[in-house]
């Protein structure tokens, strides 16, 4: 049965491994703003947090890296990064993130992302609430 795990801060090294080629790409299509290695080292200091999709076999699938920010006495949590294969299979356990989010005090969750993730998450409750954009010099 596939599960979504909110991995300890302490177990993150020992599982980063298995999910840093899913993080990297989420990296590296949003600009190389961040390496593989910071986002480890602030999951390790609990400043992130890493979730983990996995088969019923154990096997990492995909991950997300999520933060709470507070804006204006509002806790928010943001899906900073997440990648996988299969995503069709475990977009629903997104819903646990959601879930640990509210557990948390936020009011809501956002994802940045690629326009791909728009259309996987609008059948699950999520709306386009602006863009981001960039240019390379």
């Amino acid at each position: 049965m596939m599960r979504l795990d909110l991995i300890p801060p302490e177990l993150a090294g020992e599982v980063w491994p298995e999910v840093e080629s899913y993080i990297a790409s989420a990296l590296e299509r949003e600009g190389r703003e961040h390496i593989p290695s910071q986002v480890l080292k602030s999951i390790q200091s609990g400043a992130m947090q890493l979730f983990i999709v996995r088969d019923d076999r154990d096997v990492a699938i995909a991950a997300a890296v999520v933060a709470i920010h507070e804006y204006q006495d509002v806790k928010r949590c943001r899906v900073h990064w997440c990648g996988g294969t299969g995503v069709e299979k475990w977009i629903h356990l997104l819903s646990g993130i959601e879930d640990w989010a509210k557990a948390k005090g936020c009011e809501m969750v956002k994802v940045t992302g690629r326009d791909g993730w728009l259309k996987v998450l609008q059948s699950h409750g999520w709306e386009k609430q602006g863009v981001i954009l960039g240019k390379r010099l």
